[in-house]
């Protein structure tokens, strides 16, 4: 992997420090100052041997500072990107910088959140795409340092920055914001979330952006972890659980994953002991089970399997 060298420059209006990153070899090096200058410099030394990195400003509206970054690659005779490796996505977050708002109370940061949607609509009704995906990452930023990777806000935030990323139509962009998103499912999951239902919500509306996004892999572990989540907060049984569990089944049918059948049949056992075997959700995952079985051509039991629903709906 090329050396490489992340610019985090804050977009809080008045701050006065920055920070970056030097990847080199397997080491992360990171450094604060009060210039583009001041931490390449530092970053160079600070790396033991010789290095030419690749200099890494993310998309940005502010036109200026890209002229002002390709000034500095150039005179340095770097390369240039505005997209930092695959699998260091999590380093454009800089949770301890002025973008992070550290110094806010707990109680003003829905208002400060408020602001930055704002922003972010605006820049979007004015077709600068790369400025609001710049602000929803300064949100996402917001989120990790006061809430947590699970909170409804932060998956929220990341949703909204896949959604922007994919009306972009650039792999780069779309890439960044899955890469942030497997970021934040790397984290354990809460004991006791303060909002379960809405995360529950957030990571299904997650798992459809990332198919829309062709990264199915991602949507499966979205559905994965909701699964994993309603189970730890409200138990195998619960009808969350088991409505989780569905959508979840529905998916992986829907791409034609080989759990589809398997977990659908669990599905409907599940659902029988906990809601009785007349339960009109029975019906339900008979027909969804009727059709997977359809695709792998088994018509006689297709026919059992909508006949037993169709009995259940008394119809």
């Amino acid at each position: 992997m090329p050396t490489w060298l992340l610019l985090r420059i804050p977009r809080t209006e008045g701050a006065d420090v920055m920070s970056a990153v030097l990847g080199i070899d397997d080491r992360l090096i990171t450094t604060t100052g009060p210039s583009i200058p001041k931490v390449c410099d530092d970053l160079i030394a600070r790396a033991e041997r010789p290095v030419t990195p690749v200099l890494i400003h993310p998309l940005d509206g502010r036109h200026d500072l890209a002229h002002i970054v390709l000034e500095e690659a150039s005179r340095r005779g770097w390369e240039f990107s505005r997209h930092v490796p695959a699998g260091h996505e999590a380093q454009l977050l800089d949770l301890d910088g002025p973008d992070a708002a550290p110094g806010i109370a707990a109680d003003q940061v829905s208002t400060h959140l408020d602001g930055l949607i704002a922003q972010i609509k605006e820049a979007l009704e004015s077709a600068e795409a790369g400025e609001a995906m710049a602000i929803a990452r300064q949100a996402l930023t917001v989120c990790l340092r006061h809430f947590d990777a699970w909170h409804p806000d932060t998956l929220w935030c990341a949703s909204n920055l896949l959604q922007i990323s994919i009306s972009t139509g650039a792999p780069d962009n779309i890439r960044a914001a899955c890469g942030l998103i497997a970021h934040l499912f790397a984290h354990s999951l809460p004991d006791n979330p303060s909002n379960a239902l809405g995360t529950l919500r957030k990571l299904d509306e997650i798992a459809r952006r990332c198919v829309a996004a062709e990264r199915p892999d991602l949507a499966v572990l979205a559905f994965a972890q909701g699964t994993e989540l309603a189970r730890k907060t409200f138990g195998d049984d619960h009808p969350n659980t088991l409505g989780m569990q569905n959508n979840r089944c529905v998916f992986l049918g829907a791409i034609d994953h080989p759990d589809a059948e398997p977990e659908l049949r669990k599905l409907l056992a599940a659902v029988r002991t906990t809601l009785g075997a007349n339960h009109p959700n029975v019906a339900v995952v008979l027909m969804n089970l009727a059709e997977q079985v359809e695709k792998h051509g088994r018509p006689d039991e297709v026919a059992a399997l909508r006949a037993e629903a169709a009995s259940i709906r008394g119809e």
